[in-house]
């Protein structure tokens, strides 16, 4: 047998041996590429998802059902007493009817842990008390008789409109959870002239 046709054969071997080395170090170098591209993305998602609870969290700061702040104090624009008029504009409870017209005086203070709202009849007797809680867009008062009461009365109010020294809006009252009545309130900041 030729010697010539076995070196070929050696050759060969020798030749397709470096091939592979070659093709292998190409793809460990791949491999390595892609590896680093991998954790390149698992960092982008890991501060997408940082980013988007982020968002997430000023979304929940920001929504308008819970714009409502439990604040402890009334800016001073509010402090003070206020006089109101409350017109009953709709009626099926007997014991308001359409028309009916209140004068009372408001006084919108606080305790060291809440705001609140306290009513006050041509007497000066106190009425009752509303719990409150406010942002810059509306002022929400409630106030419940004594669950035991023979009768159940939820007052709920609603301040929207707002201009120097005037606010408005409506109140609702449930009597006995089976009749309703609405009413419009406005209400105008006593000065001490006027007090």
């Amino acid at each position: 047998m030729p010697k010539f046709p076995f070196i070929y054969l050696i050759l060969a071997l020798v030749f397709f041996g470096c091939k592979d080395k070659e093709f292998e170090q190409r793809l460990l170098k791949k491999e390595k590429e892609l590896n680093l591209r991998e954790a390149a993305i698992l960092e982008s998602e890991n501060e997408l998802a940082t980013l988007r609870q982020f968002k997430d969290s000023l979304e929940k700061l920001n929504q308008p059902v819970d714009s409502l702040v439990a604040y402890t104090e009334w800016p001073d624009s509010l402090q003070g007493i206020w006089s109101s008029k409350v017109i009953c504009a709709k009626s099926d409870c007997a014991d308001y009817l359409v028309g009916d017209q209140r004068s009372d005086q408001w006084k919108f203070t606080q305790d060291s842990t809440r705001i609140m709202v306290e009513v006050f009849n041509q007497k000066n007797e106190m009425v009752r008390v509303y719990n409150a809680e406010f942002d810059e867009k509306e002022i929400k008062l409630n106030f419940q008789t004594d669950p035991t009461s023979t009768k159940h009365v939820e007052m709920e109010i609603l301040l929207n409109s707002f201009k120097k020294n005037r606010m408005s809006g409506t109140r609702t009252i449930k009597v006995n959870q089976n009749c309703l009545a609405s009413f419009s309130v406005e209400l105008t900041k006593m000065t001490p002239k006027n007090n």
